[in-house]
């Protein structure tokens, strides 16, 4: 199933490539900061910014630093495009199934009231 227009990701370098590789062959438009060798070193000033430029809301267990950023380039008036917050205590990295298929969520439902913070919940049990 392919991604609702404008639902463009950029997953932050605690993220693997591999969780960006299989969205995109399922028709997501997903990349990751791994992948990209010119953001592996990039501060996170420069990695919002450069998000901002691809039109992509950047996925990141960074809350605190990317938070600040967004509230910045709010009252600032710069464009943005968003952030997709991971609570590892509920997707752990270590769990890569759940989050994959949280993203997987996030990037299928219809569009509702867009906010420039989300947080990304965990997939619904799918039981039948």
């Amino acid at each position: 199933m392919i991604s609702k227009p404008g639902r463009r990701l950029l997953l932050d370098e605690m993220y693997a490539p591999r969780l960006a590789s299989v969205l995109r062959n399922e028709g997501h438009d997903v990349a990751a900061v791994l992948e990209h060798p010119e953001l592996r070193a990039a501060s996170d000033d420069d990695l919002f910014a450069w998000a901002a430029d691809q039109s992509r809301r950047i996925v990141t267990e960074n809350v605190d630093d990317f938070c600040r950023l967004m509230k910045r380039a709010t009252q600032d008036g710069l464009m943005t495009s968003g952030l997709l917050l991971v609570d590892r205590r509920v997707l752990p990295r270590n769990d890569p199934r759940s989050l994959l298929a949280a993203l997987r969520c996030w990037l299928i439902r219809p569009p509702q009231q867009s906010h420039p913070v989300e947080w990304l919940r965990p997939a619904p049990d799918v039981e039948g």
